[in-house]
């Protein structure tokens, strides 16, 4: 019985092509029509829609084969040959119902890739909030999901380090831009120079380390917290919290500082995001605790894939007109980098900043270069802040006022010192640098945008 229903399929298939050209039919009508089913699902679903298709079509080969073979095994070859006549008909015409219910469909044409433009020829502004990748950024993005708000987040790497390898990790932070071991002052979150780990727009949480070698003594203000600790439970909601020193287990205390909407329950959210972002970002010499561990953190994301010159520019919420600022170029040979700040309201030079240009031979890698952290101390004279500052500044006022500015990147080979290339052109809005604006008054901006 079964012999014979399987030579009766092998003889006239053509049910089974139009039964496996339906089925690869169905399956691109979710594909042409994506409001047939939720979203999520048909995402879920494109690999198995895309599968199937392949399945159908493989099937119906496998069987004009198996028909074919059979036929011209009993040297009937007219009807092999209109075996596969019949296949190509029975496909073709699935393949028109697909470009008809395509047309139907109306399914927009996939966008042309548009090649990167490094050198901005309008005076459109951006905004200086983009996330840099520098080890030494000043600034770092946090969220509170899956926080806790009654105890605080444990600290295994930090703690690890502190029990068992104290001089690597002060060897880290002494050499690292983000941290001042030695940052004895009580209101420390007021300077611009240390880092700020941000939860907008509800606020701030400040952060440094605090070394209490040879006899000091934590500054007054601070509650001091062990790791996993339970908090204080807040008597009203919107109370402040305490400035928290994290004990580490030996000399070094994390001090943590939040500033922002007085909401008891988001702010220690938001300092355990703190804590577990930074002892992250310690795990890797926690697990290999070595002097090459440490210059390799110091060093990380040099580089990215790309071939235009890139541009980012990061505002430090803690001090007006401060900023950081990381381009991405491979000049391919020896020279020097020139950025050139200017206004462009008066077109006048307001800053200019120069650096041995970062060469590799790789195609397709565009190397980090800082500023001011890759400008040398003795070219830094332009910058307001302190010449050993991991931040630089625009221009300087007694009030701020927003203006726009293009920084341009220039490149001067060695081997021709009378070539100039501009690489990159990018505009952005910014603000001059305003002296005694400290983060006590960036609160107030954040809370009223809050409200």
């Amino acid at each position: 019985m079964r012999n014979r229903l399987l030579a009766r399929t092998l003889v006239a298939p053509a049910h089974l092509h139009i039964a496996c050209a339906a089925a690869a039919l169905l399956c691109c009508l979710p594909l042409l029509f994506p409001g047939m089913l939720p979203a999520s699902v048909t995402q879920d679903l494109t690999p198995c829609l895309g599968a199937g298709i392949l399945v159908a079509l493989a099937l119906s080969l496998l069987l004009l084969g198996a028909s074919a073979c059979l036929s011209l095994a009993h040297l009937r070859n007219l009807r092999a040959l209109g075996l596969v006549v019949a296949w190509a008909f029975i496909w073709g015409m699935g393949a028109g119902a697909f470009c008809l219910v395509a047309l139907l469909a109306n399914v927009p044409a996939p966008p042309e890739p548009k090649a990167p433009e490094p050198i901005q020829t309008t005076d459109t502004l951006h905004s200086a909030d983009e996330p840099l990748l520098s080890p030494g950024s000043m600034v770092i993005p946090i969220s509170t999901e899956g926080m806790p708000a009654d105890k605080l987040c444990q600290a295994p790497n930090l703690c690890l380090l502190e029990e068992k390898h104290p001089q690597l990790l002060k060897q880290y932070m002494d050499r690292s831009p983000r941290w001042e071991p030695d940052m004895a002052d009580k209101a420390f979150y007021s300077r611009p120079d240390h880092l700020v780990l941000a939860l907008r727009p509800q606020g701030l949480v400040h952060v440094a380390f605090l070394r209490l070698a040879g006899g000091k003594e934590l500054p007054e203000g601070y509650m001091v917290f062990k790791p996993g600790e339970a908090v204080p439970k807040a008597k009203d909601a919107k109370e402040q919290i305490p400035d928290v020193a994290l004990d580490l287990g030996g000399d070094h205390y994390l001090l943590l500082a939040w500033r922002g909407t007085a909401h008891a329950e988001t702010a220690w959210k938001a300092v355990n995001a703190a804590i577990s972002c930074i002892d992250s970002r310690f795990k890797r010499l926690a697990e290999s605790p070595t002097h090459e561990t440490v210059l390799r953190m110091l060093d990380e994301n040099k580089s990215i894939p790309g071939t235009a010159p890139e541009m980012r520019l990061c505002a430090v919420p803690t001090q007006e007109g401060c900023y950081q600022a990381e381009f991405y170029v491979n000049t391919h040979e020896g020279g020097t980098l020139q950025v050139r700040i200017i206004r462009l309201d008066t077109g006048k030079l307001i800053g200019a900043y120069s650096m041995p240009a970062r060469v590799s031979a790789r195609q397709g890698e565009l190397l980090r270069h800082d500023l001011p952290g890759s400008v040398p101390a003795w070219a830094r004279s332009g910058n307001k802040l302190a010449q050993d500052s991991p931040l630089f500044s625009v221009a300087e006022a007694d009030k701020p006022d927003s203006f726009g500015v293009a920084f341009e990147l220039w490149f001067t080979p060695y081997m021709n010192a009378d070539e100039h290339r501009m690489l990159l052109r990018r505009c952005y809005s910014v603000q001059p640098y305003t002296a005694g604006r400290d983060s006590e008054k960036v609160l107030d901006t954040l809370m009223k945008e809050e409200k």
